[in-house]
């Protein structure tokens, strides 16, 4: 099933109900550049604030960001605008760190139970379930939420709406 712009609005809440009361995580981590919050990035944040009980979000620093050649907005805005969608500092069980590499802490601390991420990072997810293997630490479960299509039918992006920002066609 395509999910588009206006179809997410509606499925989110459906989802979201479905999820709660379903095993609840202790300790669930993400993360992303979250250069724009776009329904892709809120479906994330909202499933992990169904699931879990304490969130950990990673945010790639702006050094990261420059060595994978895209161009962000600043670390500051964006961390704003996380929090600004997710009404903190009021809920004091999710933390904002800054990460410096694709992986963060999800590779070494033992307490998260959970990582969510979209389709397309998955390769990731499991590079860090290997790593974590390695290191004898429990396996992390990986939600994946579908890729979210905007009206053009193409996947929403950050960098896509910063272009089209850029080039004045909102």
């Amino acid at each position: 099933m395509v999910l588009g712009y206006k179809d997410i609005r509606e499925v989110m809440p459906i989802l979201l109900k479905h999820l709660v009361g379903k095993q609840k995580y202790r300790h669930v981590i993400l993360g992303g550049t979250f250069s724009v919050i776009h329904d892709g990035h809120k479906l994330l944040l909202d499933m992990a604030l169904a699931l879990a009980s304490k969130i950990t979000i990673g945010v790639t620093s702006n050094r990261y960001v420059k060595r994978t050649k895209k161009t962000p907005r600043e670390l500051g805005s964006r961390l704003n605008a996380i929090r600004k969608y997710l009404k903190l500092p009021a809920k004091k069980n999710v933390k904002v760190i800054i990460i410096d590499d694709k992986y963060g802490p999800s590779v070494s601390e033992v307490y998260y139970d959970l990582i969510i991420a979209s389709e397309e990072t998955l390769p990731t997810c499991l590079e860090i379930n290997e790593l974590r293997r390695i290191k004898h630490l429990p396996l992390l479960d990986i939600a994946i939420i579908p890729i979210i299509f905007s009206s053009d039918k193409k996947p929403f992006s950050a960098s896509r709406i910063l272009k089209r920002l850029n080039n004045g066609t909102t």
